[in-house]
């Protein structure tokens, strides 16, 4: 019996209903109050560094992308129905392969009924069909029941949005919690396994709400009558032709019947276990208890009564005869990939939902290869429409392709070192982006030491470099921990491979219960989040293994001295330059700290509070804090599941990147940059930040974000000359201009050389070239784009076609905008302001004026809005003083005023000059352009 945690033993599966908890239990807040707690005040620009993330195109076949399929169902006419769940949509799929989206719009989540893509969904998990070719769909993170006509209407059968509990009733007066799969009768009754109720629920065609089989909130595996019988995290249910009614009990690792009863004229349901010993995971063929499954999940049923089941966590589609016989129809338990093939020589990547037609041939949703599968009777594995994103392919870029990257660290050189769960493998990537395979093999694990592809990990979750280059793997499969030096060699230092405890001792002798996190510290010691232990060990550079806080074997939260400390399911571990170690501690939703004299106390979070709250000490909440990393600063970085977050050393929580409540695959900046399941992160000694994003495939990397850039330029010679660059946030940067690569100081007609605004008065032709503005901060160093400048002679300066308007400013898309446009064939240099608390004063003397108001440039190019500068204030520094006054600027802005204003050098086209309230603000504002001379 497998008797760690089953997020350790299995990450997919669990590690998901972790993510999709925190969608249901987000989708309880409004999206505006749920964003409102959290503080962008220094957010991070991500880019994808490597690998390939998922997609949402239709097409045929194999040329079609999915995000998260994991929902199946047919209809008589052999269209096939996916719940594509990160997408936010149903796709359909044709018999001749065609992949059309249904419902919902790519990436939007909500609510809303409608036709076709002006429907939305969040999290959509289970479908089903009924004889009359309705659509019936398990909207897990609303915790409704929605039904799609053939028509394509979206309509809510039951539950209300954002509204989850227990209650049976009818229409919108019913609540669920986390309901997963869907069933449906030729009726038009629904039946549901409410997950997160642990309950079985019936929805009639009216929309009434009845609870059919087990307790909510009671966890349990007993067979029984109805409301007698219990269940541990129904996930799937399926149908037969008889009425009967077949449940994935994921969490007890059992497949459960239900079978309608009628005593005294009241219709009821028996359950009772059909296959799988409950608590017991395995991969075991054979009749009743005998068999063993580990986190099944989707089942459907043939026309001859045969149950087939996604055993997500082995990787494998199972059969099971009414008799309750299990055998294994396709792929080979614990191996991992994307791969077609008869029997076991196929591999799935977390198989989730099923559907069967009437010849017997399985559809799979093959979820975390992004791809829909199809298995005939006889076993044999095709591809039937879309392309894996996962893999373990080396090469540039998107070219190279990972499975579930679950840690990632970085060397001084700028390696970027990979573990991944999913094959099992170390990767490196180096500092231009090329991915190559430093140890293992894929998707062959093992416990071998040896070099390169000799070598063999296990699922393996935490990665470290030491000082000198080598690399410490957490191989959270083989209770190990393994050294690797930089030429691939690797040597198992503590643990002994399958062997589960938490005794200290000497290499070997040592033993750990699912270690992940790992950090090591300037002399080489290497601490270990020992997850399954509930402890953090520590190991010397003599692979002696101690128990540094915790005590093996008793969750729970106390602060204290080493072993009185206690910690659930610690996960990520970082160190400080201080000696000072850092704990994720995931299961109480907390940042801990370990002092050098090993002192454990709580820097962040609130216990067992879970969500997305920024702020001080107890006053923020995490959702499950996992990886972590320290900054040169001492800031603690926490991969917060979709979440980017850093924490002070007095405990101030910011989010960095991410949007609470939605997962996706989007670069971008702050929360527009949306992650999935983010597995670790590291640092390095310039700010920047990788991420290993896990359920994406991808490593993603994190810059701090300007919010104005400096552009390329050609102007007149004596011209007046202003370059612009500034860091998004409030970190109180210091700003050093560069002209070829050498400092610029002020004097000679250059001034702002360490500001933001570097301005040269009267360009001259030695004045063209390179200019570029390095910019620092707390454990930061970064460069703004290069602007080229070409000084010349020209007869047809630069010359603005304005237009200045003044007017109210309301919130989202009531704003004030001035357009304007610069002819000619050189730049001109304009002043723009947004003017609002001025306007008070005498002589103007407006009333109800705009308090704060945003200055925002905007610019079309290639049809695309691009956004230039943002900025509020200024504070009316003398450059910009002198050049209001050179532009007969009226009102002159007064040194610390409200009101917005920048100097900008622009080449000529077309401009937005946009003017919004910076705080949600409302009321009347000025926007006001000017050329100056």
């Amino acid at each position: 019996m497998n008797t760690a945690p089953a997020r350790l033993g299995k990450a997919g599966r669990a590690e998901l209903d972790f993510l999709r908890c925190g969608l249901a239990i987000a989708a309880g807040l409004s999206a505006a109050s749920a964003l409102a707690q959290v503080n962008y005040a220094t957010p991070y620009a991500i880019t994808t560094f490597a690998g390939v993330a998922p997609g949402s195109t239709d097409g045929l076949g194999k040329l079609a992308r999915f995000n998260g399929p994991t929902g199946l169902a047919l209809d008589a006419a052999g269209n096939l129905f996916v719940s594509d769940t990160f997408n936010e949509t149903i796709r359909k799929i044709s018999p001749t392969g065609e992949v059309t989206t249904l419902a919902g719009a790519v990436g939007e989540t909500g609510s809303a009924d409608g036709m076709g893509d002006s429907a939305r969904f969040f999290g959509p998990e289970g479908v089903a069909v009924d004889g009359a070719d309705n659509v019936y769909v398990a909207d897990l993170a609303n915790c409704t029941i929605r039904k799609i006509t053939p028509a394509g209407l979206v309509t809510t059968l039951a539950g209300t949005a954002g509204q989850f509990g227990a209650a049976d009733g009818t229409g919108g007066a019913a609540m669920f919690l986390s309901p997963g799969g869907v069933a449906a009768d030729a009726l038009g009754n629904v039946y549901v396994a409410d997950q997160g109720n642990e309950t079985i629920r019936m929805v009639t065609a009216s929309g009434v709400v009845t609870t059919i089989a087990g307790s909510p909130g009671q966890s349990g595996s007993t067979d029984g009558p109805g409301t007698v019988a219990l269940f541990e995290n129904p996930d799937s249910i399926a149908l037969d032709s008889s009425g009967k009614l077949y449940v994935a009990d994921g969490g007890a690792g059992t497949i459960r019947k239900m079978t309608p009863t009628r005593s005294g004229g009241i219709a009821g349901w028996s359950v009772s276990t059909l296959a799988g010993l409950p608590d017991t995971s395995g991969s075991s063929d054979g009749t009743g208890s005998a068999a063993l499954f580990n986190q099944p999940t989707g089942l459907a049923v043939d026309l001859a009564g045969d149950i087939y089941v996604a055993d997500q966590g082995n990787d494998t589609i199972r059969r099971i005869t009414p008799d309750g016989s299990t055998t294994t129809l396709a792929g080979a338990a614990g191996q991992t990939g994307s791969v077609d093939g008869v029997g076991a020589a196929a591999r799935f990547g977390m198989p989730w939902g099923l559907a069967v037609n009437g010849a017997g041939i399985v559809f799979v949703a093959d979820t975390g290869n992004e791809t829909i599968r199809a298995v005939s009777p006889s076993g044999v594995v095709s591809t039937l429409a879309g392309a894996p994103s996962s893999g373990s392919t080396d090469g540039q870029g998107s070219s190279a392709l990972f499975t579930l990257p679950s840690g990632v660290a970085f060397d001084d050189v700028g390696d970027v070192y990979v573990v991944e769960l999913g094959s099992s493998t170390l990767r490196k990537i180096s500092p231009s982006g090329y991915v190559s395979t430093l140890a293992g093999t894929a998707f062959k694990p093992g416990s071998m030491d040896g070099t390169g592809p000799a070598a063999e990990f296990t699922g393996p979750q935490g990665v470290a470099v030491d000082p000198f280059g080598n690399i410490f793997v957490a191989d959270t499969g083989n209770q190990t921990i393994r050294f690797v030096t930089p030429d691939g060699t690797v040597v198992t230092v503590a643990g002994q491979p399958g062997i589960l405890g938490s005794a200290d001792g000497i290499g070997g002798a040592a033993q750990f219960n699912s270690p992940q996190g790992l950090a090591v510290d300037s002399s080489g010691n290497v601490y270990v989040a020992d997850a399954g232990n509930d402890t953090i060990r520590k190991i010397t550079p003599s692979a002696e293994v101690s128990t540094l806080a915790g005590s093996a074997g008793q969750p729970g939260y106390v602060d204290g001295v080493g072993g009185t400390a206690r910690f659930n399911l610690p996960t990520g571990v970082a160190v400080d330059g201080e000696g000072n170690v850092y704990v994720a501690d995931e299961g109480n939703h907390l940042l801990r700290k370990i002092d050098a004299a090993g002192q454990v106390t709580t820097l962040a979070g609130a216990v067992g509070q879970f969500n997305y709250v920024d702020g001080m000490g107890s006053a923020a909440q995490f959702g499950g804090p996992g990886g972590i990393a320290v900054d040169s600063a001492g800031d603690v970085l926490v991969a917060d599941g979709g979440l980017v977050r850093k924490v002070t050393p007095a405990g101030s929580v910011t989010t960095l990147a991410g949007n609470p409540g939605n997962s996706g695959s989007v670069d971008g900046t702050g929360g527009s940059a949306l992650f999935f399941g983010l597995g670790a992160l590291a640092v390095d000694h310039s700010g920047v930040i990788y991420c290993a994003d896990e359920y994406n495939h991808t490593i993603r990397k994190g810059v701090l974000a300007f919010a104005s850039q400096p552009m390329s330029q050609t102007v007149n010679t004596g011209s007046f000359l202003v370059l612009t660059t500034e860091l998004a946030g409030n970190e109180g940067f210091q700003y050093q201009w560069q002209f070829d690569g050498v400092n610029l100081a002020d004097g000679n007609g250059i001034s702002g050389a360490t500001g933001p605004q570097l301005v040269l008065s009267g360009a001259a032709a030695d004045n063209s070239g390179n200019y570029v503005c390095v910019v620092t901060g707390p454990g930061i160093v970064t460069e703004s784009n290069v602007a080229s400048l070409v000084v010349e002679h020209s007869s047809k300066p630069g010359m603005l076609i304005g237009l200045s308007g003044r007017g109210f400013v309301g919130t989202q898309d009531s704003i004030l905008i001035g357009g304007f446009y610069i002819a000619g064939t050189t730049s001109a240099t304009v002043l723009i302001q947004a003017i609002g608390p001025t306007l008070s004063a005498n002589p103007y003397n407006v009333a109800n004026v705009l308090l704060h108001p945003k200055l925002t440039i905007h610019q079309s190019r290639n049809g695309q809005d691009v956004v230039l500068y943002s900025n509020t204030g200024w504070g009316s520094s003398p450059v910009l003083r002198a050049a209001a006054a050179a532009a007969y600027a009226k009102p002159v802005l007064q040194p610390g005023s409200d009101d917005s204003e920048v100097v900008l050098t622009l080449p000529p086209g077309g401009y937005t000059a946009e003017v919004s309230g910076a705080d949600g603000g409302t009321g009347v504002a000025l926007c006001a352009i000017y050329q100056l001379p």
